[in-house]
């Protein structure tokens, strides 16, 4: 009963453990002695070295020094932390919550000895340590968190909008080599078409032309997907400008240019679609003016 109790009055023990202690959620003393184990669990969860005496656990954490914690506390320490920290459950449930986030335990943990090292200057504690002070250790806590994800922020938007750059590029240049495909094959089926015209056979000439025109038709039936498809992008682009520009005011000046080169090849290609679209067009009815002419 020594090795797993407090004296949370004169006249009773509480064993720590709440299989068998009944927590009277309308005693405020016994609220507090439940959030206590709570934390005892954190740091037997996080410790390097959790040793198990006759009369407590001492918890040992390793980083730059090593600190030992004894897991014994008093009744006083309750009485202080009902009369002076009102908030002790939600920090001790929030550090609970943020240290069990298994994709970030590792690093979330090591921030959490370094706020330990911070706080406190001895490196013998009492669990009395902690409870007195642990508003101060979990500011502490946070703010070495803080820090680390401010400082990977700048990163993170770098990676995104580079990710994003890609991804706009390779759809772009999808849709240019499609364009300048055409653009070097409409010259050359028109002048393989044109060659086959023959005034001597108006069947097979007819056929040509009507061969060409059905080629335009598919072809700007193409182009107009194409177009769709650029403006899509081009609003996207707008969106993610403005976004920058907004939230990262810092960070625009580095993106700004590599986005307004992304706009200016977007109506780059509008443009070379239009004129894909025009010169098939006009080389059809020329070569229909050529077979008209012959005859």
């Amino acid at each position: 009963i020594e090795k797993n109790s407090t004296s949370i009055t004169d006249k009773y023990f509480f064993i720590l453990d709440e299989k068998i202690t009944s927590f009277n959620q309308e005693n405020p003393k016994l609220k507090v002695f439940n959030i206590i184990i709570q934390l005892n669990k954190i740091f037997n969860d996080i410790s390097d070295d959790v040793e198990k005496g006759i009369k407590y656990t001492t918890y040992t954490i390793f980083d730059t020094k090593k600190i030992k914690i004894k897991s014994d506390f008093h009744k006083h320490d309750i009485e202080f932390i009902l009369d002076n920290n009102i908030n002790f459950g939600e920090i001790v449930y929030d550090t609970y919550n943020d240290l069990e986030v298994a994709s970030e335990k590792k690093i979330k943990t090591l921030f959490f000895k370094k706020a330990m090292e911070t706080t406190f200057n001895n490196k013998n504690l009492q669990m009395s340590d902690i409870l007195r002070d642990i508003a101060k250790l979990f500011e502490e806590y946070e703010s070495h968190y803080r820090a680390y994800i401010n400082s990977l922020e700048p990163e993170k938007i770098k990676q995104q909008f580079q990710e994003e750059h890609n991804s706009f590029l390779k759809e772009l240049n999808s849709i240019l080599t499609d364009v300048h495909n055409k653009i070097i094959f409409i010259p050359l089926a028109f002048i393989f078409g044109a060659s086959q015209i023959s005034s001597s056979d108006s069947l097979k000439s007819i056929i040509i032309i009507l061969g060409m025109l059905v080629f335009t038709i598919f072809v700007s039936t193409f182009l107009g997907t194409h177009e769709k498809v650029l403006n899509i992008l081009k609003n996207k682009l707008d969106e993610r400008n403005v976004y920058y520009k907004i939230e990262e005011p810092s960070l625009y000046k580095n993106y700004e240019n590599k986005i307004k080169e992304l706009i200016d090849l977007t109506e780059s290609i509008k443009i070379r679609i239009q004129v894909v679209r025009y010169s098939n067009w006009t080389l059809t009815l020329i070569g229909a003016l050529i077979l008209y002419y012959s005859k």
